[in-house]
């Protein structure tokens, strides 16, 4: 469904008027004021959310601001530029392509919140397709349950979560975030060398308002219930 029209702003119109409350702001919304207010000229960027989480920022100028502060439960800090974002995100989309994912299919991480799920998540929505989370707190049950309904074509995840998925990697192709050791043992493609041969750079896929970009079934309720 296209939510668009229902997202309050305001108009054209009343756009110099500050609302005076959330009535007023709802009464006097319209799309398009938003959209220039987000996007400006480039109003296309919000059919692709890679473009409009950091693409655009890269074509505007900004590659070298900061998009990413991330530190580790060590202490060690992460840093990356909206431009560093920009080029390891085109080497995971290439990836995927490789791996023959296309617009629509669905790509999961079960990853804890680190620079890599994030490069995952944009590279996934740069070639079209569709990001799946599956929660570090799920079980076998779960998991299997939300990859058959999406029939998912790719799963990154890393050393600590990757026994869930002992047979269920038949069916998908899986990446694993940690050491190339780790990675042999069970068989999987190594994150870090498989990006790393890929080019860096990569044309977004432009899709419709109505195409999905995230598939999410919430916690806290039975593989029942969500069915």
């Amino acid at each position: 469904m296209n939510t668009a029209s229902q997202t309050p702003t305001l108009s054209h119109t009343d756009a110099s008027t500050t609302p005076k409350n959330y009535t007023d702001y709802y009464n006097n919304f319209d799309m398009d004021t938003l959209l220039s207010e987000i996007f400006g000229e480039h109003v296309d960027d919000r059919l692709n959310a890679y473009m409009a989480c950091c693409g655009r920022h890269v074509r505007d100028g900004r590659a070298d601001n900061a998009a990413l502060v991330h530190e580790d439960t060590a202490g060690n800090v992460t840093r990356m530029s909206f431009g560093e974002l920009d080029k390891a995100s085109a080497q995971v989309a290439n990836l995927l392509q490789s791996y023959g994912v296309k617009a629509g299919d669905k790509v999961a991480t079960m990853l804890p919140r680190t620079p890599e799920l994030l490069t995952v998540v944009l590279a996934t929505w740069r070639i079209g397709a569709v990001y799946q989370p599956l929660f570090t707190a799920f079980g076998y049950d779960s998991i299997k349950y939300r990859m058959d309904k999406a029939d998912t074509k790719v799963v990154f995840t890393n050393v600590e979560n990757r026994s869930k998925f002992d047979d269920l990697a038949v069916q998908t192709k899986m990446v694993l975030v940690g050491s190339t050791e780790d990675a042999q043992t069970w068989g999987d493609d190594h994150y870090r060398q498989s990006m790393e041969s890929q080019a860096q750079t990569i044309e977004p896929v432009m899709l419709d308002t109505d195409a999905p970009f995230c598939r999410c079934l919430p916690q806290g309720q039975s593989v029942s219930q969500k069915a």
